[in-house]
């Protein structure tokens, strides 16, 4: 039985939404549901830009971090850089709770952007905390 690929019950009657690939299209439960796929996907393509800058940006302090850390300076800039990092990160997919298609296809959009949100969440507690521990 398919499953709607936004809130992931089961389709009794289908609602297709065209990907924009001819041979692909997205099946909904209802006609609530493609309106929300649509709109999903249009704030992906709008914000798509902003979620790749924080991540790069993230893994960038990461990076600086390591490299401080290598060269022997200051424990604290390592620690700042490295925990800045993932609290950009965290709030980078909180604000921006975009996943693979795959995670979409498994558990449908309402349930993976929860799912993301919590984990953005778990990023920034994790990354104050450690500023807490370590500075």
């Amino acid at each position: 039985m398919d499953r709607c690929i936004y809130c992931h019950k089961e389709i009794l009657t289908a609602h297709t939404l065209p990907t924009g690939d001819k041979e692909e299209q997205l099946l909904c439960c209802s006609g609530e549901c493609v309106q929300k796929t649509k709109d999903f996907l249009n704030y992906f393509k709008r914000m798509k830009r902003w979620f790749y800058m924080g991540i790069f940006l993230s893994l960038g302090l990461v990076l600086a971090g390591t490299v401080v850390a290598a060269l022997g300076y200051s424990q604290s800039l390592m620690t700042l850089c490295m925990t800045g990092g993932l609290v950009i990160q965290g709030i980078s997919v909180f604000f921006f709770p975009f996943a693979t298609s795959e995670s979409y296809l498994l558990w449908g959009i309402m349930k993976t952007t929860k799912l993301v949100k919590f984990l953005g969440v778990v990023f920034i507690l994790m990354g104050l905390s450690l500023i807490y521990i370590l500075i």
